[in-house]
């Protein structure tokens, strides 16, 4: 974010990782009492929304990780550590000190010692922030990649599966509501009914193979018919002769 931080007396530049104050009505109230003293006097609500807190106030634990990179603050979060509220008092004390002396020959020396102070106090805090960027990154992007790939694999796998106990259960279907196979089962006993239906387990494409079993079937009916038809013609000639 550009602007600095808000809270009064925080050592924090303008270049670390800072939040505004919540839309949410109670939220907006609960940071308010939670940060007492600003750097700056503040007349409207409007105003402190614009204003910036940044990350020096929240404990670790009041991130979530978005993923291996960034994480976001969480929404039910009140800034709780670092608001120096205490030392207000000491803080305008040493302001005052410091309009008085502004004229002394002895500025530019404390000028030179507040700037590195504070040149000292960031590049802190930036290690401090990179630290914890590392932290939540794993090893290498390498492993991020891999998870990933095996995600979609077990995605496909699923897929998979659903679709062959789709097969099994129309295979099963067609199995029991089949006249042939119905009549075949009931004269069967018990142990080969149980080996059929383990047969029919292994086999990997069912509806397909039981397809070729109906279209067989029907083959076998019409050649049966045809048989049959052939016989009568056959007996009738026989009596047209006889007579």
């Amino acid at each position: 974010m550009v602007r600095a931080c808000c809270v009064l007396g925080c050592p924090s530049g303008v270049k670390v990782p800072s939040h505004r104050f919540p839309g949410n009505p109670k939220m907006f109230i609960a940071w308010k009492i939670a940060l007492p003293s600003l750097k700056r006097n503040i007349l409207n609500d409007e105003e402190l929304k614009k204003c910036m807190v940044c990350y020096l106030h929240f404990k670790d634990t009041d991130y979530v990780t978005m993923d291996y990179k960034y994480r976001k603050l969480r929404p039910d979060i009140v800034p709780s550590i670092n608001l120096m509220s205490t030392n207000v008092n000491l803080l305008k004390e040493q302001e005052d000190k410091n309009i008085m002396f502004q004229h002394s020959q002895e500025v530019g020396i404390l000028k030179d010692d507040e700037n590195w102070n504070a040149r000292s106090s960031l590049s802190y805090h930036r290690e401090l922030n990179l630290s914890n960027e590392i932290e939540l990154r794993p090893k290498s992007t390498c492993f991020y990649d891999i998870i990933c790939k095996l995600r979609k694999k077990q995605h496909t796998l699923f897929k998979q599966m659903l679709l062959f106990r789709w097969k099994l259960k129309q295979a099963e279907k067609k199995y029991t509501q089949h006249k042939n196979t119905q009549s075949l089962i009931s004269k069967l006993s018990h142990t080969q009914k149980q080996f059929i239906r383990l047969k029919l387990r292994v086999i990997r494409y069912k509806p397909k193979i039981l397809k070729m079993l109906c279209r067989s079937n029907r083959k076998v009916k019409a050649l049966a018919c045809n048989i049959s038809k052939q016989r009568k013609q056959n007996n009738e000639h026989a009596n047209k002769d006889i007579f």
